[in-house]
């Protein structure tokens, strides 16, 4: 789009002024117009084309250099069955009856199973026997090469932990376990996120194992209750048998 304007131009001497006309080009309107125009538009781009393989080029090797600096994260997931009848377990009897069909008491039992398993004392034992108090991903110090080894025994102070390992592993522990209920299943899932597959594995795996002696000695203790109070009960009962023959 173009536009004239009138410009008057100085006259010499024993001249007279004189007019002259010069075509102004209005910038913006074509600039717009051609935005518009999906011809000039893939002109544009493909006499730009090398510009913009290099930018989709180095976006690429960007995004591969962010990929392998991130490290890799594996889920892996055990599943236990709570079986419902161990939520009746009476004080005089040594087997559990079977559930009186309460929805609530069941949900109940259910949820304070899951919260048990998620607890410090099902993680810390998974802790120890695994040793990932020392696991450079749950806190513990990476391996020094025999040079860095040999510097840092001469450091004051490097013989003595500086945090508590058990504490922290604990904690990098309770952010990548995920220990919920399926709805309406009575399926507990554990779910563990660490940088290898095989070592997600083997800590669901340890945490269900552990849930389960864990279990395992809370029975027997009240089997151990039950029989106790049971004898006691017998032994009361005898000893009333026995007195009126005395008489």
């Amino acid at each position: 789009m173009f536009t004239t304007e009138t410009v008057v131009s100085e006259p010499e001497p024993g001249q007279q002024p004189r007019e002259r006309r010069r075509v102004v080009r209005a910038a913006a309107p074509e600039i717009v117009s051609r935005l518009t125009d999906p011809v000039w538009l893939a002109r544009t781009l493909w006499a730009r084309k090398g510009l913009i393989v290099l930018a989709a080029v180095v976006g690429a090797v960007l995004a591969a250099m962010a990929s392998l600096m991130v490290p890799p994260r594996y889920v892996s997931t055990a599943q236990l069955f709570i079986d419902p009848r161990d939520l009746r377990v009476l004080q005089n009897e040594v087997s559990p009856n079977a559930t009186g069909g309460d929805p609530t008491s069941i949900t109940s039992y259910l949820e304070s199973q899951a919260r048990i398993i998620a607890s410090d004392s099902i993680k810390t034992p998974v802790v120890q026997s695994l040793g990932l108090d020392k696991d450079p991903e749950f806190g513990g110090e990476a391996p020094r090469s025999g040079l860095s080894q040999l510097l840092w025994g001469w450091l004051p102070g490097s013989g003595a932990p500086s945090r508590d390992g058990l504490v922290y592993a604990l904690a990098v522990l309770d952010k990548n376990v995920s220990v919920r209920r399926g709805e309406r299943t009575f399926v507990i899932d554990i779910a563990v996120t660490a940088r290898e597959a095989d070592k997600a594995a083997r800590i669901a795996n340890a945490l269900a194992e552990t849930y389960l002696e864990n279990q395992a000695t809370v029975r027997a203790d009240a089997a151990q209750r039950a029989t106790n109070a049971l004898t006691a009960r017998l032994e009361e009962l005898r000893n009333r048998l026995r007195r009126p023959a005395r008489g």
